[in-house]
């Protein structure tokens, strides 16, 4: 929805965010679909679980939620120009973000 109401989703914001850090150690800079890939790595690895194995995954699921919240909020914003109307929801990103 943000990038149809011609704004630049989050995801591709923290790309262009992580593709500076290859800039910065005169490295070459993956596609941003590869930073993308790299970025969302454990919630594909979740959701994409589904081969019939018990496949472990092993990463810090708080943070992985509270990023994908925060990113989420973020795209409300750019596309709205406000904040959501829930008060839980804007002191808890309030909270995270402070």
């Amino acid at each position: 929805m943000t990038l149809r109401k011609g704004e630049i989703p989050q995801v591709e914001n923290l790309a262009e965010f992580l593709g500076q850090f290859y800039d910065l150690a005169g490295k070459p800079r993956p596609s941003k679909k590869e930073l993308i890939r790299a970025h969302n790595r454990t919630r594909n690895e979740l959701k994409h679980n589904d081969g019939g194995k018990n496949v472990r995954v092993v990463a810090d699921f708080q943070f992985e939620a509270e990023e994908m919240l925060v990113r989420a909020i973020k795209n409300y914003f750019n596309t709205f120009k406000c904040m959501p109307n829930n008060k839980n929801v804007r002191d808890w990103f309030d909270f995270i973000c402070s």
